[in-house]
């Protein structure tokens, strides 16, 4: 994306709102590496504490998965802290840096206010991806279906 392309979008969406979405697993997630360090280390401390002669196979799993849904949950949670914090940082610098600007008009402030716009687009092109993900997902799993 960018300021200078005209971007049109129309949707024609359902009259009737499907039901309440099951959770869905946020692949994006799987990217990062500490990530998965810390989805092993809780799968191993799982089964650790919890694969006894007493507990089912099918116990087990669903617990698993239970704890694995939510420690994913965890993660989103935390990186979108980080994002929208990350987010107010960025635009508190470039307020400063555009005053500074305005005030001496120095080449060098003027790049910095440019990586900072940089980086604000790249994370507003992220979150735009995202809910673009999160739109086709939703109306291809709650679409018409054969059979």
């Amino acid at each position: 994306m960018s300021d200078h392309s005209s971007l049109t979008l129309s949707l024609t969406l359902p009259a009737d709102k499907p039901g309440r979405q099951q959770w869905c697993l946020n692949t994006r997630l799987l990217a990062y590496e500490d990530t998965l360090m810390e989805i092993k280390d809780t799968v191993s401390h799982i089964l650790a504490e919890n694969d006894t002669p007493e507990s089912s196979i099918a116990t087990l799993w669903e617990s698993l998965k239970v704890v694995i849904r939510g420690q994913f949950i965890a993660i989103a949670a935390r990186q979108n802290a980080l994002r929208c914090d990350k987010r107010q940082q960025l635009e508190d610098d470039m307020q400063a840096l555009e005053e500074t600007h305005r005030q001496s008009g120095s080449l060098a402030v003027r790049r910095q206010l440019a990586v900072q716009r940089k980086q604000l687009r790249a994370l507003d092109e992220g979150k735009a991806e995202y809910a673009l993900l999160r739109t086709k997902q939703k109306f291809y799993t709650g679409g018409n279906r054969a059979g």
